[in-house]
């Protein structure tokens, strides 16, 4: 073998052969070296004369990180190969620093962990995991994160409503608290049955954000109609029974509305308006009602003319009529128009006020 300059690739755990003619007519018994900073492989070999010897390399290197970049890339030919022949048997005297070799032969060469066939179904491989990675990054970015971030937020306003909805007094009706506490149930339930990465995922979440719209809307009015009764509450001495019946009639009406299995958005703004006009009436409960005046006024009148007269004042009938919500509905069945329903007008004596008895002769 003489210098070459074509050189070999090499190639770990496989056999690549290397071919040394001898020109002498003596036969040679050495031990071959490959080294290219190291030791890649060695053996022993006979070296007939006139003849070519090949030697088997197969090196039988460590595996490395690094070795995966041979495999997309293989390492090119470089100098600094060298074949070492060293007689044998070897034997190295004490006195030497380094065995002499018989002679020394420079190549070109290149060290590789894989085969061509190795390097393609790595390639292959390598470039599989990467559309694979990237179709579960799409996927990621497409569903998982915004659906992920979309359920969290459907989650806490549930939460949220849940606190909002064990803040409601005594004062609202149980049937009502109950209601919205099952519609919060059914609306969480129903979130956790499609998962992220679903299709449908964004089309159930909308349906789920229209039902948290509605249930916060209602448990909105559900809050004001407990404000609204609290300040009644502190509120009734003194006040109307006119007045009072209007507040809690128009309570009624949104109860009746909200009390609805499936409700829409026309029963939340029907119920809502019927919420706010208590509100306005509750907070005008301190303030002049000419109206309620007015009908007092006149009904003061119309029973001077038909009531004989009696010890008990009018103004103390008025403040009879007034504070007596039961006894009032009563007497606006009757015609003040017609005198002679009132023929059997009595009046009894009841915890020091006079209260009205209307008892009709038709």
């Amino acid at each position: 073998m003489e210098d070459s300059e074509s050189g070999f690739n090499i190639v770990n755990n496989e056999v690549t052969s290397i071919a040394v003619k001898n020109d002498d007519p003596n036969i040679y018994k050495v031990h071959w070296q490959l080294m290219d900073g190291g030791t890649i492989c060695e053996g022993d070999a006979d070296l007939e004369p006139k003849s070519s010897t090949v030697f088997g390399c197969k090196p039988q290197a460590s595996w490395r990180f690094g070795a995966l970049a041979g495999a997309i890339k293989p390492d090119a030919l470089h100098d600094g190969y060298r074949l070492l022949l060293l007689p044998r048997p070897i034997q190295k005297q004490p006195s030497e620093s380094a065995l002499e070799p018989l002679i020394s032969f420079k190549t070109r060469g290149s060290f590789g962990y894989y085969g061509p066939q190795g390097r393609g179904a790595i390639k292959y491989l390598t470039i599989f995991l990467l559309l694979t990675l990237g179709g579960i990054t799409s996927l990621a970015l497409s569903y998982y994160i915004p659906n992920k971030l979309l359920r969290l937020n459907l989650v806490e306003k549930l939460m949220h409503l849940a606190a909002k909805t064990s803040d409601l007094s005594s004062r609202i009706e149980s049937r009502l608290a109950v209601i919205v506490r099952l519609e919060r149930s059914r609306l969480t339930d129903l979130l956790q049955t499609r998962g992220v990465f679903s299709p449908d995922f964004a089309a159930v979440a909308s349906q789920r954000s229209i039902g948290i719209e509605r249930l916060t809307a209602k448990v909105g009015i559900l809050e004001q109609m407990d404000t609204v009764l609290g300040v009644l509450e502190r509120q009734t001495k003194g006040v109307p029974p006119t007045r009072v019946d209007q507040i809690h009639e128009a309570l009624n009406d949104a109860k009746v509305v909200l009390n609805k299995s499936g409700i829409s958005d026309d029963d939340i703004r029907t119920a809502k308006s019927s919420v706010d006009l208590a509100s306005k009436q509750v907070n005008s409960l301190d303030s002049r009602d000419d109206e309620l005046g007015e009908n007092l006024h006149q009904t003061a009148n119309k029973l001077r003319k038909v009531l004989p007269p009696y010890p008990p004042p009018l103004p103390m009938v008025i403040s009879a009529i007034c504070s007596s919500a039961n006894q009032r509905r009563q007497f606006s069945q009757c015609s003040i128009d017609r005198p002679e329903e009132l023929s059997g007008l009595r009046f009894c004596f009841e915890q020091g006020h006079y209260y009205p008895q209307i008892h009709s002769t038709a």
